[in-house]
């Protein structure tokens, strides 16, 4: 990736040759011109979404909700592997994508129409089955509030989809299924935090989370008569790295938050925020003057 294009995992019927170029030229990990300063959780949502990392829709190359169901071991797999290809700084070509969406608004427009997650039945029994496991699970977890960090791991390491090196998650903590949450090295969670992760919920290395945060990644249709066929639906949120979250902030469905921010205490976030921004209130929105 590079600039504002966003090419597919997959390149169909190209030659070997332009999909070398084409990876050359947009997926490289040149730290000023590329993704090579991108975290996962920022890759994962540009694959799946359209939205770069700090919070842009993407001038799509192609109809990329075809790739929005991507596992998480896939999408890692293939940023790894672009993080290990020679780095090529390039110029971004310029925006040939037809109107409407060669217009950012537009864009976000037609998601809100058209790109859906898929909607589920909460009351699926393997889903209830899941929840029943992860309650179990979350039993003992709240109970080890005196072992050691080694055995607070081991637990994490038992139903969560990713823990890296040195995250801490205090008790007591609260979640839907465990396995749909992936915390980066030196994550801290503090206490008495709820995390909806009916699908992804990503937090980069370093990011710190107060206490009584919420984050939601459950979501429910507008129409009331569409509620009451009992259907939901989940929107990924995404965290970058080195960002601080203030006690009992709450962050809504699809939210992505980019490197460096920080979420102001009792915040409600409801929209993305970008790279080193810092955002206050409810709707959170940007704090321009901050005094020491």
């Amino acid at each position: 990736m590079c600039g504002d294009t966003f090419l597919p995992r997959r390149l169909g019927h190209r030659s070997a040759a332009a999909a070398t170029a084409s990876r050359n030229r947009f997926s490289t990990p040149d730290r000023d011109s590329g993704i090579g300063t991108w975290s996962l959780p920022a890759f994962t949502r540009a694959m799946r979404e359209g939205v770069s990392r700090d919070g842009k829709h993407l001038f799509p190359a192609f109809p990329y909700d075809h790739f929005a169901k991507l596992t998480d071991g896939d999408v890692g797999a293939l940023y790894a592997y672009l993080m290990t290809v020679p780095a090529v700084a390039a110029t971004p070509p310029a925006n040939t994508v037809p109107f409407p969406l060669d217009v950012r608004a537009l864009q976000a427009g037609w998601k809100m129409l058209f790109f859906r997650s898929e909607p589920y039945r909460p009351d699926a029994p393997e889903l209830q089955a899941d929840r029943a496991a992860t309650g179990a699970w979350l039993v003992r977890l709240n109970a080890a509030l005196s072992a050691s960090d080694a055995e607070r791991r081991a637990l994490l390491e038992e139903r969560l989809a990713a823990v890296g090196e040195g995250a801490v998650v205090r008790s007591p903590f609260f979640c839907d299924y465990g396995y749909n949450l992936r915390l980066g090295a030196g994550v801290f969670v503090n206490f008495n935090c709820v995390f909806l992760d009916v699908v992804r919920i990503a937090i980069g290395d370093r990011t710190q989370v107060g206490p009584a945060v919420q984050i939601y990644a459950a979501d429910h249709p507008r129409d009331a008569d569409a509620r009451r066929t009992g259907l939901e639906s989940g929107k990924p949120v995404d965290i970058g790295s080195d960002v601080w979250i203030g006690g009992g902030a709450v962050i809504l469905p699809g939210v992505s938050i980019g490197d460096g921010a920080i979420v102001g205490a009792g915040s409600v976030v409801t929209g993305d925020v970008g790279e080193g921004a810092t955002v206050v209130g409810n709707p959170a929105r940007p704090l321009l003057d901050i005094v020491d």
